[in-house]
C-alpha cells in the first residue's frame, strides 16, 4: 500500500530534520515501517548525513533522473493538486 504525506518546509535545508521527525512518527505512533523513499536528485536528498541515516534505518532510497518529472508522476500530480487547492 502506498501513502502520501506532505510536509511544508520554510527552507530546503530543513529537509533532513523533517525527515527524521517524520520517520520517528511513522515508527512510533503508527508502529509502521518505511521501506522505500523516492526522491529526485536534489542536493537536500543527497547529503552524506541524509544518505547515512536512511541506510542505518534500512530504507531503500530510490532516486529519479535529474530534470525528469515524468519519472515521478504521483508526486507531480500531488503537487499540482496542492497548488490548485491553495
Amino acid at each position: 500500500m502506498c501513502y502520501k504525506w506532505t510536509l511544508f518546509l520554510l527552507q530546503k535545508g530543513d529537509t533532513f530534520e523533517a525527515f527524521k521527525k517524520f520517520y520517528a512518527l511513522i515508527s512510533t505512533y503508527y508502529k509502521g515501517t518505511l521501506r522505500a523513499a523516492c526522491s529526485d536528485c536534489r542536493g537536500e536528498f543527497l547529503s552524506k548525513e541524509f544518505i547515512q541515516y536512511i541506510e542505518e534505518q534500512g530504507v531503500h532510497h530510490q532516486l529519479t533522473s535529474p530534470h525528469t518529472p515524468q519519472q515521478n508522476g504521483v508526486a507531480e500530480r500531488t503537487n499540482q493538486t496542492i497548488d490548485e487547492a491553495a
